[in-house]
């Protein structure tokens, strides 16, 4: 973990992003995914607890204390009764935070508000931080439907995974002007990234082909953005509690999906090595943070 006075970077590695699902290959288990990502420096686990091979959670638990690792987790809540069972769940694993990719599809701003408000009400009932991941098939759809929610919802704090909103919007690169200002507010109320890079057409694309370069630079770019915008926030007082709730921490999460993600040939094989591809962007990150933390510093010296 970087750490800056109080100010820190984590990065953790997603569970989902660690399946396989290529033919002749083995699938991991949760001890091998574990001894991976600790052995490889990062400090946590992204966890969806649900998939099938998911081990029960005290047993979770004791594996991610095996290994030192921190843990969020990823829940897809219809409702606030389906939300308090993923809190309770992250109350056993002493999780960071629930990221909420909330199934749950209002007509108006006002509606979906409500429902923020009362999932982020519950969290605190539970002590838990809970964060809102933007992402297709979920209350954070569409972008323009996502900046007047964080007008309507104050306390409103982010996962910015912003590879669904380039392409359910078909985003063209350069990114005009537009749609640069709206992806900042978003940056502007996110505590975290996720890390994945995509195009206008391809949700996930592989990181070393040269037609890609265009697309991992503007993200790249975003994300130090992201970063810049989250250092400047964290030293100004009063803070909203949501992100007081979060100890000054900014979460970075690799999440290369399997496939259909990543792309492959005719034969399902990938066109690129995943969980390499992982380090790539914790190396990136992390040069990027020493960075925004350098500049900071200096801005207030």
């Amino acid at each position: 973990m970087i750490n800056t006075r109080s100010m820190s970077l984590e990065i953790f590695q997603s569970t989902w992003a660690m399946e396989v699902r290529q033919p002749g290959k083995q699938e991991l288990s949760l001890s091998e995914k574990c001894s991976l990502t600790a052995g490889s420096g990062f400090d946590g686990l992204n966890i969806d607890l649900d998939v099938e091979d998911m081990p029960p959670v005290l047993e979770v638990r004791d594996t991610l204390t095996d290994y030192g690792l921190a843990c969020s987790v990823v829940a897809f809540p219809a409702n606030v009764d389906e939300l308090i069972v993923a809190l309770e769940r992250c109350g056993v694993l002493d999780a960071t935070s629930l990221v909420v990719n909330a199934r749950y599809f209002p007509f108006s701003v006002e509606q979906g508000g409500e429902f923020v408000e009362n999932c982020l009400a519950t969290g605190r009932e539970f002590g838990i931080p809970v964060h809102f991941e933007t992402h297709r098939l979920t209350l954070t759809n569409d972008l323009l439907y996502t900046v007047q929610l964080l007008e309507c919802c104050p306390d409103l704090r982010l996962v910015a995974d912003l590879s669904h909103y380039v392409l359910g919007r078909e985003m063209p690169i350069p990114v005009d002007g537009f749609h640069q200002e709206l992806i900042e507010r978003i940056l502007r109320r996110s505590v975290s990234i996720q890390g994945r890079i995509p195009s206008r057409e391809q949700i996930q694309l592989p990181l070393h082909f040269p037609s890609n370069q265009d697309w991992v630079s503007q993200f790249y770019e975003w994300w130090e953005w992201g970063m810049k915008d989250w250092l400047s926030r964290s030293t100004i007082s009063p803070r909203s509690p949501s992100e007081i709730e979060d100890n000054n921490r900014f979460n970075f999460t690799c999440e290369l999906g399997p496939s259909p993600y990543a792309m492959t040939d005719e034969n399902g094989v990938e066109f690129s090595d995943r969980w390499e591809e992982g380090l790539v962007l914790k190396r990136e990150v992390e040069k990027t943070w020493q960075r925004c933390v350098i500049g900071s510093l200096g801005s207030e010296s």
